[in-house]
């Protein structure tokens, strides 16, 4: 199930298939695509608010930090992670299915 950030946007059950060979990783594929374009920084008053809050952690790391090019935070704003919240863990008393909760840094 799709629950997306935006509470006006209905959620959506999602299906896929997988193989004996695909299997471990092919949530993580399937969602590859989504999560890259839920990264990217709609505006530049985004990208600048990132680039000022990256600069604010050069300077609380002391005088021996380098200063990130522009290239660098570039390359930071177009960028995303993804975690993993186990919700319902894979045991017997759950039949061994589970349920996660897979959450990018931008929600």
């Amino acid at each position: 199930v799709y629950i997306p950030q935006d509470p006006s946007k209905p959620m959506e059950e999602l299906t896929m298939e997988a193989t004996k060979e695909t299997v471990v990783g092919c949530l993580m594929e399937h969602l590859r695509g989504h999560f890259a374009a839920a990264a990217k920084l709609g505006s530049e008053k985004q990208r600048d608010a990132l680039k000022q809050q990256m600069m604010e952690h050069v300077k609380k790391a002391g005088k021996d930090a380098q200063e990130p090019t522009s290239a660098m935070m570039d390359m930071m704003a177009d960028s995303q992670t993804v975690d993993i919240v186990p919700l319902i863990p894979a045991v017997p008393s759950a039949g061994f299915v589970s349920v996660s909760m897979y959450v990018d840094d931008r929600g």
